[in-house]
């Protein structure tokens, strides 16, 4: 679970995540691109800070489409929902909660985002068991995030509470379908370890017929 110590953390980085949005922009296009979502569907934004991605995910998936976004952060999650009563998204839902402990759904998503999100998570293990659990059988996951190595691994550790152990491994572990893709969204060779920068795309498996 969160501390409190990392929830402070991420309120303090709260103030600068409004660079962050600019310059991630072309990943959270590439991510929501490369989900392949339809209007109607429902979408679950892991770890979705300010609500950066809530417009996207919200065009993708239409005004009869659902989208549900998770953040830890008091902050953070205090911006997401003023972002979604600004523009009067009635089918935008934020939770204020914990992504480590606290359930998400059941079978109820065709899709799930986490952008830069897992990585900071120190019971990452749990975060990834809830999104499994809260998509449907065939639905897909996108992650975009980080994988640090050397001195910035072990400064993201102290400041965020981050596990430091490797998303894409923990992901592979779980899921039964998962590729790691590039700069263009195309599926490239696996890489171990991974790289620094990770695009990754798993598939909860479909359930066979009894």
């Amino acid at each position: 679970m969160g501390s409190t110590r990392q929830r402070r953390a991420w309120d303090i980085a709260s103030y600068g995540f409004g660079l962050g949005e600019l310059l991630g922009a072309n990943h959270r296009h590439l991510t929501v691109d490369a989900l392949g979502l339809s209007p109607g569907e429902s979408v679950l934004d892991v770890g979705c800070g300010a609500g950066h991605d809530f417009g996207l995910l919200r065009e993708a998936v239409g005004p009869h489409g659902r989208v549900v976004g998770v953040e830890f952060s008091p902050k953070l999650a205090g911006r997401a929902r003023a972002r979604i009563a600004e523009a009067g998204w009635s089918n935008v839902e934020l939770r204020h909660s914990d992504a480590t402990a606290d359930p998400m759904g059941d079978a109820e998503f065709d899709a799930a985002v986490a952008n830069c999100s897992l990585s900071a998570m120190p019971a990452m293990d749990a975060a990834i068991d809830n999104i499994h659990r809260a998509l449907k059988p065939g639905g897909l996951l996108m992650v975009w995030d980080v994988n640090p190595k050397g001195s910035f691994r072990l400064l993201y550790r102290t400041l965020a509470g981050a596990p430091g152990v490797d998303v894409s491994h923990r992901i592979r572990q779980r899921f039964d379908d998962v590729h790691m893709l590039d700069g263009k969204a195309q599926r490239i060779a696996w890489r171990s370890p991974s790289p620094w920068f990770l695009l990754l795309l798993a598939r909860k498996a479909v359930r066979l017929p009894h």
